[in-house]
């Protein structure tokens, strides 16, 4: 090992100096020699190296100028053909710090030292004035084996023999298997008698009441302490419960690893979150819907695989659809002849009212009042005049209202009456009566027809213009909120049994607390308190009358305190359990409280899916 560079950076009354020696020389000697006056820092300097070499001591007295935790030797080592840089700090553990600033694990120092400490190092290789003088002055006062001494001397142990010898009849004197008259006899012997003067003495009532106020203060810490004991394994439960966390902090680390590793996406649109939260409702409904069906699929299948099979009622099958179909007809025409009857009656009289207006008379049989081809020809002609016609008539009736017309001038023309006349005649003889009455019927029938629909959507009551003007729901989304009310209620069923286990949780541990309360015999830190109180103003009273009465007050006093005192340290284990299961009932009613909350949210979701549902449903 070789020492290239020495730097006190903050070492005694140094600062930021050092001595460079350089590296070692290809020719020549390696040979360094520190001289200087008095006071000039040579023994200052050897300190530092062996503080550098063994780390600087608690109690070191080169710390006058810059603080303990300042201090610091730095080095440049050649040890083993490697060159380190090395620092060393006032620091009980890990104060050897390498080029970087960093702790160093292994001391090059200790692997190159072996097992030679401080001392050893000093006594082997280190002379100084004094090592010197004790070296003179053994060697003048040998008085045995000279190469004993002489090697002692050399080693800085010429004091040893002495100071073995010395050991030696100090232990004697202090004890001697067979001698009586030892250190140790003595001590024992003193032991007895303070012991006896201790059991013999009585003690003062002064004493006595310090000694009563000690015993509650550290009562009083006990408590304290055991319920600081209740926090700390709280808080122990809280961090053990973040231990169980941590295993997947590494998954945690693992999958921002890969994220990184991916390329970079496209940053989601703002109705991210509400999309999917849809998204995920939609996919429970669907699941619960899936369920079902496979539910009832499997039941399906179950019930068809249990089916017997009739043979001679399977071949009757396209008979009894048949049958079923004609059923049907029947049903239908049953409910639709009573309509047909009045149609057919009201044609009858429609009939009846036409051969009448043709014939004056009604005919008994309806083919005599067919016309011949060429009368229905005219027939046809004049209904298709007749739209004509009646505009004009329209026309001429419109101009006859608004005009203003003497009676005296309204003379008509030969040619203009007989075409009036004409025109009325055709008028006539465009069968507009006939249509009229016609669509009359036809109106009936279609009354009647909506009647009958109308009835059918019972218990609704309206007209078809309130039907027209429902909104009716899509048959969608009244599924939609059937399975919405499904999944809330099953949330309000969930959310009471939560509270039911809540409320229960709650009572056993109003419970266990009341139980121990009960063990605590009704002893309160208060009551304690107040009995000690009462106490010294007993012992005030006593000392200011000194008198029998006072006397008995005092001792009853102090026997209930006692008493007190002997409850508490019986029951100090109950103390810390009743803060606990007091801690327990709060944690108790505050779930009950957010079970009870969460209870209330479900059944309002509950009753404004219901509320959405019958709107729908209205």
């Amino acid at each position: 090992m070789r020492i290239q560079r020495l730097g006190l950076s903050r070492f005694g009354k140094f600062t930021d100096f050092a001595l460079d020696f350089g590296p070692e020389p290809n020719i020549g000697p390696d040979l360094h020699i520190v001289y200087g006056p008095n006071e000039a820092g040579k023994s200052t300097i050897y300190a530092g190296l062996l503080d550098l070499f063994f780390g600087i001591p608690r109690l070191s007295a080169f710390n006058f100028k810059h603080a303990p935790t300042t201090m610091q030797i730095d080095g440049v080592i050649e040890i083993g053909g490697e060159t380190l840089t090395l620092t060393r700090i006032k620091r009980q553990k890990n104060n050897l710090l390498d080029a970087d600033g960093q702790l160093v694990g292994i001391d090059p120092f200790a692997a190159a030292f072996g097992n030679l400490d401080r001392d050893s190092y000093q006594a082997m290789f280190s002379l100084n004035e004094a090592s010197l003088s004790e070296g003179g002055k053994g060697l003048i006062a040998a008085k045995g084996d000279f190469g004993r001494i002489l090697y002692g001397t050399s080693a800085g142990l010429s004091g040893f023999s002495e100071t073995l010898e010395t050991i030696r009849e100090e232990a004697s004197d202090f004890h001697r298997p067979s001698g009586r008259k030892t250190v140790l006899n003595g001590l024992k012997q003193q032991l007895e008698e303070l012991v006896k003067a201790k059991a013999e003495a009585d003690t003062q009532a002064p004493e006595y009441e310090r000694l009563q106020l000690a015993q509650a203060a550290a009562a009083e810490a006990s408590t304290a302490a055991q319920i600081e004991e209740a926090k700390c394994r709280k808080a122990l439960a809280l961090l053990k419960a973040q231990q169980t966390t941590l295993p997947h902090l590494t998954e945690y680390k693992d999958i921002l690893a890969r994220l990184s590793a991916l390329p970079s996406l496209p940053n989601p649109p703002s109705d991210a979150a509400d999309r999917l939260a849809k998204l995920r409702d939609q996919q429970t409904r669907l699941t619960v819907r899936d369920t079902e069906s496979v539910k009832r699929m499997e039941a399906l299948e179950a019930e068809i695989a249990n089916v017997q099979v009739d043979e001679n009622l399977l071949a009757l099958a396209p008979k009894i659809t048949a049958l079923g179909e004609a059923e049907a007809r029947f049903i239908t025409a049953e409910s639709d002849l009573p309509r047909r009857k009045q149609a057919l009656a009201d044609f009858d009289d429609a009939i009846a009212a036409m051969s009448a207006r043709l014939t004056g008379t009604i005919a008994p049989d309806a083919h005599t009042l067919l016309l011949p081809p060429e009368v229905r020809a005219n027939l046809s002609k004049l209904a298709n005049a007749w739209p004509a016609l009646a505009e004009r008539l329209r026309a001429a009736t419109e101009e006859a209202e608004n005009a203003i017309i003497d009676s005296n001038a309204l003379i008509l023309s030969p040619k203009a009456e007989a075409e009036l006349q004409a025109a009325l005649a055709a008028a006539r003889a465009s069968g507009a009566e006939y249509r009229q009455s016609e669509a009359q019927a036809k109106a009936r029938l279609l009354e009647a027809e909506l009647d009958v629909a109308l009835r059918t959507l019972a218990p609704w009551q309206g007209y078809i213009s309130d039907l027209r003007a429902l909104n009716a729901p899509n048959p969608e989304d009244v599924e939609t909120l059937r399975q919405t009310l499904a999944e809330r209620e099953l949330a309000l069923s969930q959310a009471l049994e939560n509270l039911a286990d809540a409320e229960a949780s709650t009572r056993e541990a109003v419970a266990k607390r009341g139980a121990i309360d009960a063990r605590l015999d009704g002893r309160s830190v208060d009551d304690l308190s107040t009995l000690m109180a009462s106490r010294d103003a007993a012992w005030r009273a006593h000392i200011a009358d000194l008198t029998e009465a006072t006397a008995k007050t005092f001792e009853r006093k102090l026997q209930a305190t006692d008493h007190a005192h002997q409850l508490r340290f019986a029951n100090a284990s109950a103390l810390a359990a009743t803060a606990a299961h007091h801690e327990a009932a709060s944690v108790s009613n505050a779930a009950t409280k957010s079970a009870a909350l969460a209870v209330e949210t479900a059944a309002a979701r509950l009753g404004a899916a219901k509320e959405a549902l019958n709107a729908l449903s209205t």
